[in-house]
């Protein structure tokens, strides 16, 4: 089945009856997964799972659960096509069916109840909506309290230069005009370049003041060193990869851009993020390595998926 393109001057507010979640899946937590996709399909008209390879007993898993759950399709990948391709089918899949926006979640974020009425009441707040692309839900991290990005008093949004993809109310025709998540980064650094794009075409990106999710980026830690609280994610040698790699793509392509103040502090963290594995994580060896391995591809122009085997497993 398909639609028209979706018109970039529509105005259409989001509302539940055209919002459809998009959750990629990588082998769930089958339990967890089962009442993330029942909580988030009461909440929207439809919910697409992509799924990337997780094997046959996940996926048949996922076919039984749509006798259960309405309007619930599944895209079963054979394999792991990385999260810019599975997000890529997810919205195409939205867009095809009439949908104005997509909900962009990962498999194992917690939502809140009230998520969908909590993103669309701070879209109806603000003051110039037909421009707003992308409207993160702002989130409390398992290892902190408070909400991750601190919105000033008496605001429903604050405009920002890149949001994570999960929790995401992504308007379909701002899709339609900047292009896909670009499939070459595989994991990593998608939502960030995908959003500096948006904002060079003159859209917006912002974050609700009101946390409507709890979160966690790896196995993040909070650390205090000489009264600074610092965080760190102790994620695997794969991701230090891939965010290494990809972040330098996006940094290279912006920092001559509007984006210069942001891609600073993009450096400024990936330095941080060497030194906090030196420091603090366990096999940091491996970790440093990847990193490097990353950089180098960078500089070689080397895109897509890597074997997990070119980093000892």
């Amino acid at each position: 089945m398909s639609s028209p393109p979706i018109d970039a001057t529509r105005t259409t507010s989001p509302s539940p009856a055209n919002i459809c979640a998009v959750i990629v899946s990588y082998k769930p937590n089958w339990d967890h997964l089962r009442e993330h996709i029942k909580g988030i399909s009461a909440q929207t008209a439809a919910v697409v799972v992509v799924d990337n390879g997780s094997g046959p007993d996940v996926q048949r898993c996922l076919s039984t659960l749509t006798a259960e759950v309405r309007r619930l399709h599944i895209v079963p990948n054979s394999k792991n096509l990385g999260i810019a391709t599975a997000l890529n089918q997810g919205v195409n899949w939205a867009t095809d069916h009439g949908f104005d926006w997509a909900l962009l979640l990962d498999q194992d974020s917690e939502l809140s109840l009230a998520m969908v009425e909590g993103l669309c009441s701070a879209y109806a707040a603000d003051d110039r909506p037909n421009r707003l692309a992308a409207l993160g839900a702002n989130f409390e991290m398992r290892h902190l309290s408070g909400p991750a990005i601190r919105v000033p008093a008496g605001k429903a949004l604050q405009n920002v230069v890149a949001i994570a993809t999960s929790g995401t109310l992504l308007r379909l025709a701002a899709f339609g005009e900047v292009g896909p998540f670009r499939d070459e980064f595989f994991i990593d650094s998608v939502d960030n370049e995908y959003c500096i794009r948006l904002r060079a075409a003159n859209w917006r990106v912002a974050i609700t003041a009101q946390p409507l999710m709890r979160h966690s980026f790896g196995d993040a830690r909070a650390i205090h060193v000489f009264g600074y609280h610092l965080s760190h994610t102790n994620h695997s040698p794969l991701r230090r990869y891939y965010g290494t790699r990809n972040g330098l793509v996006v940094i290279r392509e912006y920092i001559f851009s509007r984006e210069f103040g942001w891609t600073m502090t993009q450096i400024r963290r990936l330095i941080q993020e060497a030194a906090l594995i030196t420091l603090f994580e366990a096999n940091r060896r491996a970790k440093l390595k990847a990193m490097a391995l990353g950089a180098w591809h960078f500089l070689c122009g080397r895109s897509g998926k890597l074997p997990p085997e070119r980093l000892g497993g």
